[in-house]
């Protein structure tokens, strides 16, 4: 039916912690129909099937199709980090990077095309994702300069391993980021925490922190007013580090961090 954070988490501990050889065993398993044993396969059919769709607009028979195979719909930002499907493209419209999908990416990978739903109502059961992950989307991955497979084998890992490609960091946003081509703070924030990072509303507190594990995020370009900001310098002072967020973007579509910040 697609790849559970349970499953994900055995196929990883199978590999001994090699990612790549997880995300294979992964798609193996979906491809054959492996189940495991039966407890296993209770317990990965047990969960809930929560479809998002993003980039395009569904048409009235695809949430008939939802209904046909048990599923539900997610719509709303605040509730895209449940989602366990997301349906990105429906053949015709190009995959886009948007506030939800930065959301879901972070929680699930399950980045799938429309295809998958068609064939599951088809076929009135909910199908694995293996052979409809939107993967290979070369015009797509040269404009955001990233590799599908790539994704969602580094978000395995660091899902299991920081709880998030941002798990552990603070992340403060300074003023004029928001709506300044990125999205809104609400969906910048969510971004942030779906990743697994701790979003602050203000620096006052830096001696609460640990600066070296600090992201200010200005705008790209940076402003003057945005480096001037409280607490700012003293946080860079203290070992933080400023970033665009063009930088911010790239981490959550990878789900990779570079340059590497430690987090001991």
């Amino acid at each position: 039916m697609g790849f559970t954070a349970d499953s994900a988490r055995r196929c990883l501990k199978d590999s001994d912690g090699d990612v790549e050889v997880a995300v294979s065993m992964l798609l193996s398993e979906a491809a054959e129909g492996v189940s495991g044993s039966p407890n296993r396969k209770a317990v990965e059919r047990s969960e809930t099937v929560r479809i998002m769709f993003t980039g395009f607009v569904a048409a009235r028979q695809h949430m008939q199709m939802i209904e046909t195979i048990g599923a539900e719909i997610v719509e709303s930002i605040e509730e895209a980090h449940t989602a366990t499907h997301i349906i990105v493209t429906d053949g015709a419209t190009k995959f886009r990077r948007t506030p939800k999908l930065m959301v879901c990416i972070c929680k699930s990978p399950n980045i799938i095309k429309l295809e998958w739903l068609e064939q599951s109502a088809k076929e009135q059961r909910v199908l694995d994702t293996a052979p409809y992950l939107l993967v290979g989307d070369k015009e797509a991955e040269k404009h955001y300069s990233f590799s599908m497979k790539e994704t969602i084998q580094n978000g395995i890992q660091v899902r299991e391993t920081t709880g998030g490609v941002l798990g552990g960091l603070y992340v403060y946003i300074c003023s004029g980021v928001a709506g300044n081509d990125a999205p809104s703070t609400k969906e910048l924030n969510l971004i942030i925490e779906a990743a697994g990072g701790k979003v602050l509303s203000s620096l006052a507190t830096c001696k609460l922190l640990d600066p070296a594990k600090t992201i200010v995020v200005t705008s790209d370009p940076s402003t003057p007013s945005q480096l001037r900001e409280p607490g700012v310098r003293n946080i860079l002072k203290l070992g933080g580090k400023t970033m665009k967020t063009s930088w911010l973007f790239h981490v959550i579509i990878t789900q990779c961090i570079n340059p590497v910040i430690e987090l001991d």
